[in-house]
């Protein structure tokens, strides 16, 4: 069996999905490419803001969800 190496949070590098990552990339480059290149208003990209939030709201529900359970 080989040794995993968790010393100075170094991950493995094949675990790393550069093809994802260049996939997606590409993507929102060929979709929103324009206004993410471009200075903007100082709120910041849109989409990115709208995806952060729905992302934190289901990260603050999930957190009160377990403290409720922990606590009833």
């Amino acid at each position: 069996m080989q040794t995993i190496n968790f010393t100075r949070g170094v991950p493995a590098s094949e675990s790393f999905p550069i093809d994802e990552v260049i996939a997606a990339a590409e993507a929102a480059l060929r979709t929103n490419g324009v206004a993410m290149l471009q200075y903007g208003p100082s709120l910041g990209f849109q989409p990115l803001r709208e995806w952060l939030a729905e992302w934190q709201e289901c990260q603050q529900s999930t957190a009160s969800s377990r403290a409720t359970d922990r606590f009833s």
